[in-house]
């Protein structure tokens, strides 16, 4: 196997094996089994409520040919969940991903920014605020480090 035109360095055996991520993945926002987005989308608003700012987040969860959008309004003890509409708001950060990646997340077994790098979920608007809301969501049993 070739990376770039060089050899590998991995060793045999290994070429299967996914990497290990030092991203802490997200307190579970769904028990394992479970695929209900409207209650990720309720514990994750409810996880901003903590927040220490306000953020308005648009979220799209593709699904086949179904796409189920949300916006959330949280920060400073407050939660608001609503199916997005035509907004004249921008959000502040808006996450596109597909249902099986969303689900991973929600659990707590793929790490957002892992997500994030192999390209199976995509951020837009304030990507600083972005990483805040990864830190304030990361299960705290696992050591948060900062992509960047």
């Amino acid at each position: 196997m070739t990376e770039g035109g060089a050899k590998s360095r991995r060793p045999s055996g290994f070429d299967d094996a996914p990497a290990p991520s030092g991203f802490a993945p997200l307190r579970p926002l769904l028990k394992s089994g479970e695929t209900d987005l409207s209650r990720v989308v309720k514990n994750l608003s409810a996880e901003l409520a903590r927040l220490d700012s306000r953020v308005r987040l648009d979220v799209e969860v593709l699904e086949g040919p179904d796409t189920h959008a949300w916006v959330l309004e949280c920060g400073l003890g407050r939660s608001l969940v609503r199916p997005r509409a035509e907004e004249k708001k921008k959000p502040n950060v808006r996450v596109v991903v597909r249902h099986e990646t969303w689900l991973q997340i929600a659990q707590g077994k793929l790490s957002p920014f892992e997500a994030f790098i192999t390209g199976r979920l995509l951020v837009g608007g304030d990507t600083e605020l972005a990483k805040r809301l990864v830190q304030h969501l990361s299960d705290p049993s696992v050591p948060y480090v900062s992509p960047c």
